[in-house]
This record gives C-alpha cells, structure tokens and sequence, in this order.
C-alpha cells in the first residue's frame, strides 16, 4: 500500500504537476486522520464496554453482598425472637409472687444473647475506595451508599443500646 501511494507522488513530482500533488498530499492526509479517528473510536468503545462488565459485577457482587446480610439479619431476628419469647416468661415469673414458673422457661434464652450482625461490605468498600463514579445510574449510587450508612449506623447502635 505504501508503496502504491509512494509511485503515485513520484510521477505527480516527476510531471511537475504540483497542485494535482497538493491535492494527493491533503487527500493522503485526510485519509491519515479517518484512520486515527476509526481507530480512536474502537478503543472509546472498547473501554466503554470494559467498564461496563466491571460495573456489572459490582452490581452483581453488591446484589450478593445484600442476599448474605438479608439472611443474616433474618438469622438474627429469628433467634432473638425467641430469645425474647423466653425473657418475657422469665420477667413474669419474677414479678408473680410464684415460688416456681408454671410454664418451663429455657433460662439458656431467657438470659439472652446479644445482637451480632456483620454486614458483608468488602464490595462497598471496594467501591468507595477505588472509583464510586463507576457505577452510572446516580440514583441507584446514592441508594446504595444511604444503604450501608444508615444500616451499619442503626446496627451499630442497636448493638451498643
């Protein structure tokens, strides 16, 4: 190809035909930018969709993040349900004047166990720490931040009160 391009301004030189020559230079130029700008446009679209398989598997590792602590916080309020089930017979029966509980009481719950919730944040973390504007959807940014703020704050002191 070069060298096609290369035969062609050597008989424009040699037929001192320069205007028809300006006219091939400013065309071979022009062809020079289309291909620079092609190939500039393949390499936009190609990390444009990089960064659009990276943003699915944060959503994706986010969406599991949220399944585990679901089911944690679903643990958790089963066995505290119960834990105050027993408590609630182990305080009646201390304020009756009863020498023994007419019902059994499983003094194991009763005395309670304290709230242990840990979310499974290491996406999240990841995310603020590396590049949070990967995500596109704005909204669905914020969500997800108000998300783990107020839940680990709520958590947090639930577990302190």
């Amino acid at each position: 190809m070069i060298k096609f391009f290369s035969n062609i301004r050597k008989a424009l030189l040699s037929e001192h035909r320069l205007g028809k020559y300006f006219l091939y230079a400013i065309g071979e130029i022009i062809l020079v930018v289309i291909g620079i700008l092609i190939a500039l446009q393949i390499n936009n679209a190609n990390e444009a969709r990089k960064a659009r398989l990276q943003e699915i598997t944060i959503l994706e590792n986010l969406k599991q993040d949220m399944s585990l602590d679901t089911l944690d916080i679903n643990f958790n309020i089963q066995y505290h349900t119960k834990f105050i089930t027993e408590e609630q017979k182990l305080l009646r029966f201390l304020q009756s004047d009863l020498d023994e509980p007419p019902y059994p009481i499983d003094m194991n719950n009763a005395l309670g166990i304290p709230l242990i919730i840990e979310f499974h944040k290491s996406t999240f973390a990841n995310l603020q720490n590396n590049d949070v504007g990967l995500l596109s959807n704005i909204k669905l940014r914020k969500d997800i931040a108000r998300f783990y703020d107020f839940f680990q704050a709520a958590i947090l002191r639930l577990e302190n009160d």
